[in-house]
């Protein structure tokens, strides 16, 4: 079991505070206080929200208060007490607790190595789910309130007793501090046996465990610096070291690993106990034995790996809802009741840190009564029936044999048939090499050349002791294959039905549903199935509502336990098993191809809208850049993976727009439009027109394609995201130009006439400014671009901290409301060009609804006043010449006027104090806000 010495920090948090105007906290906030009412009769108070998120690549990242989260850790105080509660954001908006306590708070700074990983396989696993996955259907539990009064942790002075490893003090581990909390919580002074010695880290370690001995009544429940004395330190010390040899720790300068402490209970310790894997249990029975052991008041210690790596921890409580009380070994930290029914596998390749859910229960001193320890092997799994049809030289099949020794022990195993507890047959005794590191499946022959009586047995396993003797391997009772004997026919009866038992729960669009392309469907099922391996794999028929055509595909999960229901997104492309047409448009029933071996357990219908006659496009990852940082003055290259092919047989010229998103969430921003593709296509590398200027800080970057019917992103709703560092720069020459347009004006047009726009622009740059400037106009409703047009070059020019006019003259195909983005670029030494920002220095676009008018109108700028709201100068523009120009307070008195010389004007208001004023100017009213 590993823990690291140094982390990378995972889970870094931001603050929300719930009187905020953010939603998600606002809604995390009321569903910890409801929650906590219910849990403490109270609502508590003082309450605030951290929120953490993480990305496929399981870098995490601070989340926004305004944005959706991956977790959400609610901290408040109830009756002077701490209190948290933990909440996962599921993709359909709701919000889960799946952990909380009622004495300490919950920190993503600091959290125990295990729950930080059993965190991020949670967010993995259910990414890919329209709702999180559901626990299994169990009854109440009866509440057990937490057993162990010791808070440990890893480090000084818990480690004091460690080896030293490159001068520095190794960690405890976390199978090491789990073991030792055990032992303090029952303070026993039975002596064990066994010396170990061995050698780790180039350290030579060694404990006589038949002397081992501690002074329990030194021991402290919690270590605080400055709080405790030497020999308080020392008494713990010694614990948590012989502890770690017991379970035969590696300490290593940066993790410590350790074995299961199967053995060092039972032999270094004297306690009894038994090894369980989930893997072959049923969760009611899992959950069940965790509930009867806590009633009986033993705590757990409870484990699970992903393959890499592995953690243990102290299940010591339970809630009503089996929500069960976890002591992380963190000091106390994070400590508190969680969901372990989950155990959703992200992947069929990361298994994910509740995969392997192992525990080792009954733990408790040994008592005279008890037989003493002696190497023994365990089923942990079952018994199977017979290969190759009757008894005589037939095998069976024994799943998760193990043993209780570390070192690997041969035992000589043979199957049997039992009746009342007695061995009536046995096959010959094969030998088996077991340890306590693993398990075993292997063949057993267990009857050789003999009649079976008639009647009723079970099949299990035999082993010989050492001095001869024959013994039952110990089982669970419910994992026996049950064996009948009638008139010399044999037929058998498997635990809990190994065979697969599948039920379809749900199905449901995870995006748009198009014929003839790849669909995107959120299933839900559960297997029943009782056995090592809970995979499903299983064909689905989508059967047209008219026609009865029918189209199939084949959908796989790889829940690792029965009884819980596992949500999991497909790309499904079913297709007619007769002429392999892929599925069309229409309606659909949702059907199991097997009846016998798939149930539904409802009906459910689909509905896919009719196939589009233009390209559609998907991909796993969207697109790549070419590199993982650029400053804002530069223009990245891209390459866009889906144009290489498209998704549903369709070729075609295309127009896509390329947008920059902030990885924490916000308002995209539009860069710049592709158009004119040909797909699919051997190239699809394109380099930005644009510099990324003004945006800052950490993007990713997608495409949206321009479609007869609105602006299309590719199919896969959640696609994988390469995220971009965008580095500030100082670059004194590059230019930075604000638009101090409103966020939306009028202006009149003739169709297919030229419209003059006038953009004002301010030069907040170091440099004066000569260039171009070019604007885009882009339908507001589709995002298509409709136009563009440009400045003459060189004939902007803006003095460093003037303002100026830039006009434009766009030739619009029909009338409507646009969206505006501008960009510019300097005459000489920039080949990329420069987005115009807002004056909040955000990247600059504005709408212009532009109005039909008579021949006589066309070409009138609009009147128009900037900036507005003004501390100084407002620049009055589009006004007849020789107008005059009359401000009046909103009380109705006339505080300036002048006479415009040209259709502009400038005024000074810096004298005028703050507030409204009215400009009239040729039975025309503007509205102007003085600062």
């Amino acid at each position: 079991m590993k823990h690291y010495l140094t982390f990378t920090v995972l889970l870094a948090a931001a603050i929300c505070f719930p009187a905020s105007a953010a939603n998600h906290c606002e809604k995390a906030t009321d569903v910890a206080e409801n929650f906590l009412a219910t849990k403490l009769s109270k609502v508590p108070e003082n309450g605030m929200v951290a929120t953490a998120t993480i990305d496929g690549s399981r870098f995490v990242r601070t989340a926004t208060t305004n944005q959706e989260a991956d977790f959400y850790a609610y901290n408040a105080e109830s009756n002077g007490q701490k209190c948290f509660v933990l909440m996962a954001s599921g993709n359909a908006g709701e919000m889960d607790v799946i952990g909380y306590g009622t004495n300490g708070a919950f920190s993503f700074d600091n959290m125990p190595y295990a729950l930080r990983e059993w965190m991020q396989n949670y967010a993995a696993a259910t990414a890919t789910a329209s709702a999180t996955t559901p626990r299994a259907a169990l009854p109440p539990a009866e509440p057990v309130a937490p057993m162990l009064s010791s808070k440990w942790g890893q480090g000084a002075p818990y480690n004091d007793a460690c080896p030293v490893n490159q001068g520095n003090k190794t960690l405890v581990g976390c199978t090491a501090t789990a073991m030792a909390q055990v032992l303090y919580y029952y303070k026993s002074d039975r002596k064990g046996e066994g010396l170990i010695e061995y050698v780790s880290g180039g350290q030579e370690l060694s404990v006589d465990f038949s002397k081992a001995s501690y002074e329990w009544d030194k021991m402290l429940d919690s270590y605080e610096e400055g709080n405790y004395t030497e020999e308080q330190a020392e008494a713990v010390a010694k614990l948590m070291f012989e502890a770690g040899v017991a379970c035969r720790s590696e300490y290593g300068r940066y993790e410590t690993s350790a074995k299961m402490p199967w053995e060092g209970f039972c032999r270094q310790y004297d306690y009894v106990g038994e090894h369980m894997w989930r893997n072959w249990v049923p969760t009611d029975v899992w959950m069940e034995t965790i509930q009867n052991e806590l009633k009986a008041g033993r705590p757990i210690l409870y484990g699970g790996n992903d393959g890499s790596s592995a953690h243990m921890f102290v299940v010591d409580g339970i809630d009503a809802d089996y929500n069960v009380h976890i002591n992380w070994g963190w000091n106390g930290l994070d400590d508190g009741y969680y969901d372990v029914t989950f155990c959703n596998a992200p992947s069929q390749n990361n298994d994910g840190y509740y995969r392997n859910h192992s525990m080792l229960v009954g733990l408790r001193p040994r008592t005279d009564a008890d037989a003493p320890y002696a190497p023994t092997p365990y089923v942990l799994g079952y018994s199977a029936k017979v290969y190759y049809g009757g008894f005589n030289g037939a095998y069976s099949r024994l799943y998760g044999v193990s043993a209780n020794t570390y070192e690997s022990t041969a035992f000589d195993i043979a199957g049997c048939l039992v009746q009342n507890g007695e061995i009536k047959y046995h096959g010959n005794f094969e030998s088996q090499a077991l340890s306590a590191g693993g398990y075993k499946d292997f063949r057993a022959p267990y009857i050789s050349n003999e009649t079976i009586a008639d009647g009723i047995y079970e099949f299990r396993a035999a082993y010989k002791t050492a001095d001869g003797e024959i013994k039952l391997v110990p089982m669970h009772d419910y994992a026996a294959t049950i064996v009948t004997v009638a008139d010399g026919e044999e037929s058998y009866e498997m635990p809990f039905d190994s065979g697969d038992r599948i039920t379809v729960i749900d199905v449901r669009p995870a995006g748009e549903l198009i014929g003839k392309a790849p669909l995107y469907l959120d299933i839900t099922a559960r297997n029943d199935r009782y056995g090592e391996s809970g995979a499903m794999v299983f064909d689905l028929k989508f059967v047209n509502l008219e026609d009865g055509k029918e189209y199939v595909e084949s959908v796989g999960f790889t829940s690792p336990y029965s009884g819980i229901e596992e949500t999991k997104r497909f790309k499904l492309m079913p297709v007619n098993e007769e002429n392999e047409f892929r599925i069309p448009g229409g309606e659909y029933q949702v059907l199991p191809v097997d009846e016998t071996r798939v149930s539904m357990e409802k009906d459910i219908f689909i509905t896919i809208q009719p196939e589009v006659d233009y390209p559609l496009f998907d991909q796993t990852a969207e697109m790549y850049s070419d590199r993982l940082a650029y400053y804002q003055t530069e223009a990245p290259s891209f390459f866009f993976n889906p144009l290489y092919s498209t998704a549903n047989n369709v070729s075609g010229n295309i127009d896509f727009n390329v947008y920059a998103c902030p990885a924490d969430g916000g308002e995209p921003t539009l860069l710049w439009t592709v158009s004119d593709v040909e797909v699919p296509t051997s190239s699809a590398s394109f380099q930005s027109p644009v510099a990324l200027y003004p945006l800052l800080g950490e993007y990713y970057f997608t495409i949206r394609f321009i479609t007869p019917d609105g602006e299309r992103s590719i199919l896969n709703p959640d696609p994988e995201r390469e995220y971009v560092n965008i580095i500030k720069s100082d670059d004194a020459d590059f230019p930075r130009i604000t638009t101090l347009e409103p966020a939306s004006r009028e202006t009149t047009m003739r169709v297919g006439e030229p419209c003059p726009v006038n953009i004002a622009v301010r030069n907040d740059g170091e440099s004066d400014f000569r260039g171009t400037v070019v604007a885009y106009f882009y339908d507001s409703e589709t995002n298509a671009l409709i136009c563009k047009a440009e400045t003459e070059p060189a004939s902007t020019i803006v003095a460093a901290g003037a303002t100026a006019t830039a006009t434009v003259t766009p030739t619009f195909p029909k009338d409507g409301e646009f969206t505006v983005v501008a960009w510019c670029r300097p005459e000489y030494g920039q080949t990329e060009y420069a987005m115009l920002t807002d004056t909040e220095g955000n990247p600059a676009k504005f709408q212009l609804r532009a109005k039909q008018a008579g021949v006589a109108e066309i070409g009138v700028p609009d009147m128009r006043i900037y900036p507005n709201p003004t501390s100084d100068v407002a620049t009055i523009e589009g006004i007849p010449s020789g107008a005059t120009v009359e401000i009046y307070a909103v009380s109705g008195v006339k505080v300036k006027e002048a006479i415009a010389d040209g259709t502009s004007l400038q005024i000074s208001v810096s004298d005028m104090p703050e507030g409204m004023y009215f400009v009239r100017v040729a039975g025309t009213t503007l509205k102007l806000l003085k600062r």
